[in-house]
């Protein structure tokens, strides 16, 4: 197995692998490098190692293609330990500035989806920060109450990184206004999330045209822009989602597919807050 002892990893010019590794304990080095061979030499019908392999011409069909190979040639915890490798390593391209971030992610869903696909549950769906920002400003670029209604739901499930069930069953005592903060009413684990400035400001907004009376935080608003007091259903939620990916044209996506992205892109950028897109 090749290996350079003598790689500067923190020079650029040594690529995403040698920067990958520079994240990790030298002991996990060999291992990593072992695994990370494996995809190449696949990849590369045995033309590449792990350093000479072009990394940036991975795409999600390639990831795809990655995922079904190892689903029929090693078991699942080798699978798991392969793949953190290549994400790892994907990651860094990307941030290296290899590749665009829509392709790291579409890169990411083609290693993520095979394998959960197989086990029934449903793949994950990570939005760009490019479509991120497409949503927010197709809700800034409309004057009406759906529009800011749809606005107070994207900052809550993205920027507060909300539960849609706890949105869903917010009312408008949870909310304290002064201390900037939403206490969720949940009875086995009830917790308070502290709202950033951005996400304060688009509920501000919302508020405005819903009012402050007593009732559900997120109401229907009907088709002649009158909003009512009352609960919105999980189906409802799902219909508004779909509507608007249809209205910023990107890809369809599920409420949970916000807390997803959230985590995803907390982890990517390494910070502890979010700033929402305002236009």
């Amino acid at each position: 197995m090749p290996m350079s002892h003598n790689i500067n990893y923190q020079e650029p010019s040594a690529g995403p692998v040698a920067h990958y590794l520079n994240r990790l304990s030298q002991g996990s080095h060999k291992s990593t490098l072992y695994r990370l061979d494996k995809v190449a030499r696949y990849l590369s019908d045995g033309r590449d190692n792990a350093f000479s392999f072009a990394w940036p011409t991975l795409d999600k069909s390639s990831a795809v293609n990655i995922q079904s190979w190892l689903w029929h040639t090693y078991q699942p915890t080798t699978i798991d330990h392969i793949l953190f490798a290549v994400r790892g390593v994907i990651k860094q391209t990307w941030r290296l500035g290899l590749i665009t971030e829509e392709e790291y992610y579409d890169v990411r869903q083609g290693l993520d989806n095979t394998l959960k696909s197989k086990s029934g549950q449903r793949p994950n769906n990570i939005l760009t920060n490019r479509n991120i920002h497409k949503l927010f400003n197709c809700c800034a670029t409309l004057h009406t109450r759906s529009a800011r209604r749809n606005e107070a739901m994207l900052a809550m499930l993205y920027g507060a990184n909300m539960a849609p069930t706890e949105v869903l069953s917010l009312h408008i005592e949870d909310y304290d206004f002064q201390n900037s903060r939403i206490n969720i009413p949940d009875s086995h684990t009830p917790r308070t999330i502290y709202l950033n400035a951005d996400v304060q400001e688009i509920l501000k907004s919302w508020l405005l045209h819903r009012g402050t009376g007593a009732g559900p935080l997120l109401c229907p608003v009907l088709k002649n822009d009158t909003v009512q007091i009352r609960l919105l259903s999980y189906q409802s939620l799902t219909n508004i989602c779909t509507r608007l990916s249809k209205a910023a044209k990107i890809p369809a996506f599920k409420p949970r597919d916000l807390n997803k992205t959230h985590r995803q892109h907390l982890q990517d950028r390494q910070n502890s807050t979010l700033e929402i897109p305002r236009p």
